[in-house]
């Protein structure tokens, strides 16, 4: 079943992003680095552009695992933030 609005879940998962980064548990630097992700996938569902942000979420995900497997980001808050990127994908 389709989530009936993704742009909520995406919004959703930078909040997440945010509250990581304002608890000190992601660098501002990272942190950034995941939202402008989201920003943009948010920006093509915007658009219309189901293909588009679903590279874009990927390409969070990607950074995310990036920052767990170099031990800037603990498994399970990594597995916290993939969990709400794959709830947005499920939506698409």
């Amino acid at each position: 079943m389709k989530q009936k609005n993704p742009v909520n879940f995406s919004e959703r998962g930078t909040t997440l992003v945010e509250a990581m980064v304002a608890a000190g548990i992601l660098t501002a630097n990272d942190g950034q680095s995941v939202i402008v992700k989201l920003d943009a996938a948010i920006l093509s569902l915007d658009r219309g552009n189901i293909g588009a942000a679903t590279n874009q979420l990927n390409a969070a995900k990607n950074k995310v695992n990036a920052l767990v497997n170099s031990h800037r980001l603990s498994a399970a808050k990594g597995q916290e933030i993939n969990d709400a990127l794959n709830a947005i994908l499920i939506g698409l």
